[in-house]
């Protein structure tokens, strides 16, 4: 009996030394985020917001940088959507009001930015060096968590946008979403992610796609692209490049199909047009 209490004491020890090898501290970092938002107050701006997922980011890259790890999958991972993002970092055994005085004096243009609209900060330490981040977001209509796909809001709001820009481009016919050039415009998007091309992976056209699905036409054209969070983000995209801008503005044009696919947490899109 007396062997299994020593031993149940030694696990128990190194339990607490391993506790005591590293430690998050949120307070600090609360403390941090209240200067940085009460120095933007001073300077007439509004306050950054932030959310538990933002949170949880700031939390997994500032442990990243202690374990070395350059390029971040902090935002990705928590299903964090930004238009703009930009952190910096300090390795430094301070306490709050000196980091933050240091974070002042060199990364003014962030805490003052108007551009971002949220932040977060973490905080860590580890085998006696103490890690700090500053992460800060730019949302996308003031919302930095993305939900989840749904396809046939999508297609419909990207029509919707691409029939809003016919009218005020007096184009006089609208595009009509077809199911079945969807349904090919979806398989495009599948292919993207094996070959960003117009070019299939089999190396034919992209109009071959059309063939497949049994779609009738006489004229044809097709959009991709990669990256953009939503539809309203794509499409701003595509009237944003003159060739992708022509084809959604292309009267000989009547019908539309849209694809999107999601793979490794990025977007594919793929519109295709048809007479």
């Amino acid at each position: 009996m007396k062997s299994y209490n020593v031993l149940f004491i030694i696990v128990f020890n190194l339990i607490i030394c391993i506790h005591q090898a590293y430690s998050q501290n949120n307070n600090e970092a609360d403390e941090i985020l209240k200067m940085i938002n009460e120095e933007r107050k001073k300077a007439g701006l509004t306050e950054y917001k932030t959310e538990n997922s933002l949170q949880n980011a700031a939390n997994q890259r500032v442990r990243e940088i202690a374990n070395g790890v350059g390029k971040s999958t902090a935002l990705k991972d928590n299903n964090i959507q930004f238009s703009s993002y930009s952190e910096n970092s300090i390795i430094a055994n301070m306490n709050v009001n000196d980091i933050f005085n240091q974070v002042l004096k060199n990364n003014r243009s962030l805490i003052l930015s108007k551009t971002f609209t949220h932040a977060a900060v973490g905080v860590y330490e580890n085998n006696g060096k103490k890690y700090w981040v500053m992460m800060y977001v730019a949302s996308r209509n003031n919302d930095i968590t993305r939900e989840k796909l749904d396809i046939d809001k999508e297609r419909k709001r990207v029509t919707e946008l691409a029939n809003i820009a016919r009218k005020d481009n007096r184009v006089s016919s609208s595009l009509i979403l077809d199911s079945k050039l969807s349904e090919a415009a979806q398989k495009r998007a599948e292919e993207l992610i094996k070959l960003f091309s117009h070019t299939r992976p089999n190396n034919t056209s992209f109009i071959t796609v059309l063939k497949d699905y049994k779609v009738e036409y006489t004229t044809a054209g097709e959009n991709i692209a990669n990256g953009q969070a939503d539809a309203d983000d794509v499409m701003k995209s595509w009237l944003n490049s003159p060739g992708h801008r022509a084809n959604i503005l292309n009267g000989k044009f009547g019908k539309i199909g849209v694809g999107v696919f999601e793979y490794n947490n990025t977007l594919y899109w793929v519109q295709i047009f048809t007479n």
